[in-house]
């Protein structure tokens, strides 16, 4: 089963006692009021979860694309002081009263549910494009004119601009023991020390491409009405934490206030971490007249393979990447919404916008151009770098650069490599995360799968998912795990036999029947994965 996804939580008066099923319905009403018809929620399941196990008995095994909220005894009515539960997220405990037999009430609270299904989703136009708003990308001058060079005998780690001590922490617990050899550790710092304005840690340090090499994003649309949509509420126990990015977000320049007809639905979803909000903009009304962008990123079979069975590798994320490109202010107002500061817009590419994900998967290619394929092929914000194909071991040991015996010849290439690409994307004006920036790695995860010196694994997380998937209930379930046990296929021996009994249930006007033969087959992929001899 997925990990637990808590998208809100709904506050509610602790002397009136809720059924099981009331505080699901009022839970999943906080989320989207179209979340689920009344009747979707009538029969809640403890979900089973390898990560937050809290059924004092054995629970059955709960889809991940169901929708569901369950508690423990004692009964909800006896919760105390619920007003912001999200905030005890990664906890996930409450207080039961009596003061004086306080017993910890474990809850789990998930949201699985698609946002809408497929048939609910808005199209873009196939039309011819104006001219005017042909994308031009010119980047003028050489790069890596001032790209620092690295030292074969690099000094002392030292704080310099935004790589604090703490940020050196970080980086360090991305390299266990025995990854890289001290003075490899040296070199890395260093090389994070003078690229330091090339990492963002927090929103004041985020970047943005340079105006000259990426002029602002002008949106292609047909004649259209202005449309005004309202807003989901926001449910009361993250009203503070979503007032405060929004904050953050008009500090940083991304939204501005706006005052026009339009106004358009937004909400919120957690992100990986499980914890922290992102906030989304529900732009279908913009997205069905906007002319489409035909571009889409690499195939993530072929992209896995090209960085799979290196001596080592790098994956760095760009900070809030869509923030990066510039919107034309003439179509800002497009982007409209409400928020609890009054109506703002944004200021650049909308997370959302059907043409937002080819067009800055574009720009990052542009300006990694020079590198691709050889060394990178950008997934989105994703940048990956491949490492030397050998290690040049010899014997127990490896092969040193001349100048440094401290110092392995793969790792040197490699950092030089990393170097390269750090100092176009600075140049610029782009800004990795620092948090996400995984820079000589050993193992390394790129689209869904582990890439290693001795090949590709499926992802660990993926495969615990799988195995911990309970039987499939509907047709939403089917399609859900193929999907999921489908990242491993290329590891499944005669995958299309093994999944028959399920795919015929996901053919158009098939009746759902969850029998025998459909039970047998999700069982024989699971073994199939997990007898793998990638996983071995």
């Amino acid at each position: 089963m997925a990990d637990p996804l808590v998208l809100a939580y709904a506050p509610f008066d602790s002397a009136s006692p809720l059924a099981p099923s009331e505080l699901q319905a009022l839970y999943l009403s906080a989320c989207d009021p179209q979340l689920l018809e009344t009747d979707q929620f009538t029969n809640p399941s403890f979900p089973y979860s390898t990560l937050y196990n809290y059924a004092p008995l054995d629970a059955p095994r709960a889809s991940p694309s169901s929708s569901f909220i369950s508690i423990c005894q004692p009964e909800p009515s006896v919760l105390l002081n619920a007003s912001s539960p999200h905030m005890s997220l990664g906890r996930t405990f409450f207080l039961s009263e009596p003061a004086d037999t306080l017993q910890p009430l474990p809850i789990y609270a998930a949201s699985k549910k698609k946002y809408k299904p497929v048939s609910r989703n808005v199209h873009p136009v196939r039309a011819d494009l104006p001219d005017e708003f042909r994308i031009v990308r010119k980047i003028v001058g050489d790069p890596l004119a001032d790209m620092p060079v690295l030292p074969t005998d690099p000094p002392p780690y030292t704080p310099t601009g935004h790589y604090t001590a703490e940020c050196k922490t970080v980086i360090d617990r991305a390299h266990p023991d025995g990854c890289l050899w001290p003075r490899e550790h040296d070199l890395l710092h260093h090389l994070m020390s003078m690229q330091n304005e090339a990492f963002t840690w927090d929103d004041t340090e985020r970047g943005h491409f340079r105006k000259d090499f990426f002029p602002p994003v002008k949106i292609p649309m047909l004649p259209h009405t202005p449309w005004v949509e309202r807003n989901i509420p926001i449910p009361p126990g993250i009203f503070s934490e979503v007032c405060e990015q929004i904050r953050i977000k008009q500090a940083a320049g991304v939204y501005e206030l706006s005052n026009l007809s339009y106004r358009g639905r937004w909400f919120t979803v957690v992100k990986k971490d499980g914890k922290s909000l992102r906030i989304v903009h529900s732009l279908e009304p913009l997205n069905a007249v906007t002319i489409t962008h035909s571009g889409v990123p690499p195939f993530t079979e072929q992209l896995a393979d090209h960085f799979a069975g290196r001596a080592c590798g790098a994956v760095m994320d760009l900070y809030t990447g869509y923030d990066k490109q510039r919107l034309h202010e003439a179509y800002r107002n497009l982007t409209t919404f409400q928020t609890p500061f009054g109506a703002m817009r944004l200021t650049t590419l909308p997370m959302g916008w059907t043409n937002s994900v080819p067009i800055f998967h574009d720009n990052v290619t542009y300006i990694l151009q020079p590198e691709v394929p050889e060394f990178t092929q950008p997934y989105i914000n994703d940048v990956p770098i491949r490492g030397p194909a050998t290690r040049y071991e010899l014997g127990d040991t490896y092969e040193t650069i001349p100048e440094n015996p401290s110092i392995c010849h793969f790792v040197w290439k490699h950092l030089l490599v990393v170097n390269r690409n750090i100092q176009r994307m600075r140049y610029c004006g782009g800004t990795f995360s620092g948090f996400k920036a995984y820079i000589c790695v050993p193992e390394f995860m790129i689209a869904g799968h582990q890439c290693t010196y001795a090949g590709r694994v499926p992802d660990p997380t993926i495969v615990n998912k799988v195995l911990n998937w309970g039987d499939c209930r509907d047709v939403l379930d089917v399609r859900a795990f193929l999907g999921t046990v489908g990242i491993g296929r290329m590891f499944i021996k005669d995958f299309a036999k093994r999944a028959y009994p399920l795919l015929s249930l996901v053919r158009k006007e098939a009746v759902f029947t969850g029998g025998p033969d459909q039970i047998a087959s999700q069982g024989n992929l699971k073994t199939a994965l997990i007898n793998s001899p990638a996983l071995r």
